[in-house]
């Protein structure tokens, strides 16, 4: 399908034998398809001795229209699968995960009914978000994962930036913001050994052009709530996993070190006042930033500053 989507991209019309010859199928199979795409919600006109145009989209996440934005070197995103409404998107990529399927797969949900984030907190998940999950099989010892929750989430904010030049900050470890309002977050989950990985799933859940339930409203915020315009989900999340795909190959070779100055540059919490709660032990201090290894640096007001490996951090005044 993604083939016969870029084809009909250009907003004119194609024929079905010039269709048939790029796809190298049948002209029988030509019109499958088109008819396939018109069930789905795309709206496609037809003209004798014209062919096909593409006139209307349906807002759906619908594979083809990930696949066909995708870098085609890319490791992520080569296997998707899609779902109208799911569980959790992070539940049934760890399922696949434990099963073998292998790095790089995709799953998507137009919406989730359990949909949950970090400490298991239920997370609202409504259609016209962007609600998705990745396998990887990354080559590291398990104190290194929560690095690569920093690295989507960077890569997620950079995205975000391109597409409708807002500017999110990230909450460290795992939150992104506009303003003072969470826009979406990130979860990180693994089965490992002591010595390695054995699979890490990363998720994400997004507010994009859904609408936030009305007992979020202080403290959530949507794409479209911000700015006034909807976007394109389907090229949200390709660009998303563009960017992370190339940042994730970098961060396999070279580590962390590289992503510190920018993350720090994208920090809600860098020179803010916060108190953060480490599994009971409770500190206050100002942040300072985070440091090549993506640990939390908090000077506290006796002077001596404090490594933070995890912890639930709480902005003072919020």
């Amino acid at each position: 399908m993604a083939g016969l989507l870029e084809l009909l991209s250009n907003n004119k019309f194609v024929s079905g034998q010039e269709i048939a010859s790029e796809l190298k199928i049948s002209r029988a199979a030509v019109h499958k398809q088109i008819e396939l795409l018109r069930k789905k919600g795309y709206e496609i006109q037809g003209r004798r001795k014209q062919g096909y145009s593409l006139v209307l989209r349906p807002d759906l996440i619908a594979p083809a229209e990930v696949s066909r934005r995708l870098d085609k070197k890319n490791l992520l995103g080569r296997e998707i699968k899609y779902f109208s409404e799911l569980g959790s998107t992070q539940s049934r990529a760890k399922e696949e995960a434990e099963n073998g399927t292998p790095e790089g797969l995709l799953i998507i949900a137009e919406s989730q009914s359990s949909g949950y984030g970090r400490l298991s907190r239920k997370w609202a998940s409504p259609p016209l978000g962007l609600w998705f999950s990745l396998v990887l099989r990354p080559k590291l010892i398990p104190s290194n994962v929560p690095q690569l929750t920093l690295v989507f989430s960077l890569a997620i904010c950079r995205a975000l930036k391109r597409f409708r030049r807002i500017n999110p900050e990230i909450k460290w470890p795992n939150d992104i913001f506009l303003g003072n309002k969470k826009l979406g977050g990130v979860i990180t989950e693994m089965s490992a050994e002591s010595d390695g990985v054995r699979w890490l799933v990363l998720g994400a859940g997004i507010n994009v052009n859904n609408e936030i339930p009305r007992s979020l409203l202080d403290t959530a915020v949507s794409i479209l709530a911000a700015t006034g315009g909807a976007v394109d989900r389907a090229a949200l999340l390709a660009g998303i996993i563009n960017d992370f795909d190339a940042m994730y190959r970098t961060y396999t070779v070279s580590g962390f070190g590289g992503f510190a100055a920018e993350y720090n540059e994208n920090s809600l919490l860098k020179g803010k006042r916060v108190t953060v709660d480490m599994l009971g032990e409770v500190i206050s201090g100002t942040v300072l930033g985070i440091d090549d290894s993506g640990f939390l640096l908090v000077k506290r007001d006796n002077g001596e500053t404090r490594k933070i490996i995890a912890g639930d951090v709480t902005l003072k005044g919020w």
